[in-house]
């Protein structure tokens, strides 16, 4: 559900026939979406989105991606998001599941990030240069009614700097592969609870 691809890694589309499967300990990946069973996808639209954002200087903001339409309404869709970002190197960027949480953080709890604290305010957070535009490397899969994933976005210097988020939504719709049919080849998508250790 987050992935942060490297260098000379290609983020790859969700293509018609492509089969995915959401990893959970539950046997429910979200209300709507069943762990560990296996979906095809069906349809695919690509939908281009770009935003700009200036932030004052010392000062960030939050986004939640639910909030600007990046989580389907249907219960049989999935947004494959492909994020590159622009503009000022020095923005700072945390990612953010739930979105009380920050996801990149190391396990003892005073070391999490914190862009108001200096000794901790590039501990787990991306820049520009992590994911450009050029060559995204940012991948969020949502799903409906899932965990709220958001960005807090800072500007750590004494300047006005602006942001330029690019987002590709791969809008996929997706159906249940029948439990006798073989499935070969498939992506597995993990619940973030499963991505922190």
């Amino acid at each position: 559900m987050f992935k942060l691809y490297g260098k000379d890694e290609k983020v790859e589309l969700f293509k018609v026939r492509y089969k995915l499967r959401f990893i959970s300990e539950s046997d429910k990946y979200a209300p709507t979406i069943k762990a560990n069973v296996f979906y095809e996808v069906k349809r695919t639209q690509q939908i281009p989105y770009t935003f700009s954002l200036i932030l004052p200087p010392a000062d960030g903001t939050l986004i939640k991606l639910d909030d600007i339409g990046l989580y389907p309404e249907r219960r049989n869709s999935v947004y494959q998001l492909i994020i590159g970002f622009g503009g000022s190197s020095d923005i700072l960027i945390y990612p953010m599941i739930p979105e009380t949480d920050y996801f990149l953080r190391l396990e003892k709890a005073e070391y999490a990030p914190n862009p108001a604290v200096e000794s901790l305010r590039y501990l787990g957070c991306l820049t520009k240069e992590d994911s450009p535009i050029q060559d995204p490397k940012l991948e969020i899969i949502t799903v409906k009614d899932y965990e709220t994933v958001a960005f807090n976005i800072f500007n750590p210097t004494s300047v006005y700097k602006k942001l330029i988020v690019d987002i590709l939504v791969n809008r996929c719709l997706i159906e249940e592969v029948p439990k006798e049919e073989k499935v070969n080849i498939w992506r597995d998508i993990l619940d973030y609870r499963l991505l922190r250790w």
